[in-house]
């Protein structure tokens, strides 16, 4: 399939495919719900979260809690391609749950892996910028990962199983910002707060290189139409703070800047397990023909769609 630059204005919000069937694991998550809007009518969507059963794209399972569920459903459905968006994301509860945290993000990459390499299917599985330090700037997939937290930690080990289970399997570290009603992500809690008229901290001391989960989606789209394998850096085109992260949003959606005030990890009561800079080095990915926007476009892209919350402008 001809890769495309995500980052033109003019980008169609669904891709033409093969007949290649995906399997979207974690389909109505954060991530997987792009997923599954960009594949659309090509998708079999997994989802073990609370939407509407009548739904008949959407395939209802019960959470995974062994090798043996994972398998079971695997069984159940026909695919060619897999793409992983399960995981247990947040870095406090991976922290207090170690138990979930291997099995989530480490076993069920590892379990994909070994069944798609056995059935010759290709498997593409999200892995996170958390896996390196933060202490430079722009690793790349050479780089030597350190991760702070138990989260940078299992996703790693997550990275590591998979590739060694599956050669063939491409491992995506990805850093997105979007919209999802749980409200829980970046844009989100920055949207919400401004838009209300409370004051945000934006920490101008932790810097990474978001892209908007739409374009990381296409990317993904992109990607499980090549013969692409190993670790891929797929993320923003721009380095930024996350204080001047909210300043765009307020400048793109007409909110007062002054309601953004700067603030530092340091201040924070986990800032040991948290990388100050997860800026990523994309030059692998640009190279295969992938670019992202800068997050003005992305916003504004955003804006344009509709796609976030309150309000449409």
């Amino acid at each position: 399939m001809k890769c495309e630059n995500l980052s033109q204005k003019n980008s169609p919000s669904k891709l033409k495919f093969s007949k290649h069937k995906i399997l979207v694991l974690g389909g109505t998550g954060f991530l997987g719900s792009y997923v599954s809007r960009v594949f659309d009518k090509n998708a079999i969507i997994h989802s073990t979260s609370l939407v509407k059963k009548s739904d008949p794209s959407v395939l209802h399972v019960k959470y995974f809690q062994s090798a043996r569920d994972i398998v079971d459903l695997l069984d159940s459905v026909d695919f060619d391609v897999v793409i992983n968006c399960v995981a247990l994301a947040s870095i406090e509860t991976c922290e207090s749950d170690h138990e979930a945290a291997y099995f989530l993000n480490a076993t069920v990459p590892q379990v994909l892996a070994r069944y798609t390499n056995d059935l010759g299917k290709k498997l593409i599985t999200i892995s996170t910028d958390a896996v390196f330090n933060g202490r430079r700037a722009f690793p790349n997939e050479e780089t030597t990962p350190s991760p702070l937290s138990r989260y940078g930690e299992t996703k790693l080990l997550g990275e590591q199983l998979a590739l060694q289970e599956n050669e063939s399997a491409l491992v995506c570290r990805v850093n997105f910002f979007g919209h999802h009603t749980s409200g829980l992500g970046l844009f989100d809690f920055i949207f919400s707060k401004l838009y209300s008229g409370s004051t945000v901290q934006g920490y101008k001391d932790v810097f990474f290189t978001p892209a908007y989960a739409f374009e990381v989606a296409k990317a993904l789209a992109i990607l499980s139409e090549t013969e692409q394998s190993g670790i891929l850096h797929v993320a923003g085109a721009e380095r930024i703070s996350k204080y001047d992260f909210a300043q765009k949003i307020a400048q793109v959606f007409g909110f007062d800047p002054s309601l953004i005030v700067e603030g530092s990890i340091n201040d924070s009561g986990n800032a040991q397990i948290r990388s100050k800079d997860l800026s990523l080095d994309t030059s692998k990915m640009n190279s295969i023909g992938i670019r992202m926007s800068t997050v003005d476009v992305a916003l504004r892209k955003m804006r344009k769609q509709g796609d976030y919350k309150f309000v449409k402008f």
